[in-house]
């Protein structure tokens, strides 16, 4: 019984047990039971590590950086693409939560998600980055914060503005040009040589 005892408590502790042998039969129906109880556990033990070493693949793959708190303010996980658009090498140690950030539209995000409420599309300015970030309550268990690097969208913004401001300037000239010239052939009177060289010059 006192070899049992152990085994019981090294099964609680993930070791490896070491079951007796009483020769007693009721006793070794405890032991089989016990047995069986223990190859169960690893098993789903097993199971439970694949399942987590898939989903942390998938997370480490994301193009979008995930960062998961805890109720405290604690980062508790940080995929290597939310380290990269926060600044951190891949083995340094992150701030807490509600230090993480410097820019107020995100430090007010992240108050609010500790408090319970979701946000949806927050646009940070972090240096020479724009973000967009997206949190949500972990029900008892703090909080998922998903970040999305918006720099080439809002870079490419600027140039489709700029291009479009530039190919308007561009064409008021020779449209105020072209107008004018129109104007003056619509004149009854023109001759017929200078209505050619207008409508060359259109």
């Amino acid at each position: 019984l006192v070899a049992l005892a152990d085994a019981a408590r090294d099964i609680a502790a993930g070791e490896t047990p070491r079951f007796p042998r009483s020769g007693i039969p009721e006793v070794d129906a405890l032991v089989e039971a016990l047995r069986r109880m223990h190859g169960d556990l690893a098993s789903r033990a097993l199971e439970l590590e694949q399942e987590r070493a898939g989903g942390n693949a998938i997370v480490d793959a994301m193009v979008e950086g995930v960062i998961a708190a805890d109720l405290r303010g604690r980062i508790v996980m940080a995929n290597p693409a939310a380290r990269h658009l926060l600044g951190y090498a891949p083995d340094a140690a992150l701030p807490d939560l509600r230090t993480l950030f410097r820019a107020k539209s995100a430090q007010d995000a992240v108050i609010e998600v500790l408090a319970g409420r979701d946000v949806h599309d927050c646009e940070v300015d972090l240096d020479s980055r724009v973000l967009s970030l997206n949190a949500r309550p972990l029900y008892r268990n703090g909080a998922v914060l998903v970040l999305h690097d918006l720099t080439e969208v809002r870079r490419l913004e600027a140039v489709r503005r700029d291009f479009v401001a530039n190919v308007s300037h561009e064409l008021k000239t020779p449209l105020t040009s072209i107008t004018g010239y129109a104007e003056t052939l619509m004149d009854p009177c023109l001759d017929a040589q200078t209505r050619q060289r207008f409508l060359a010059t259109v």
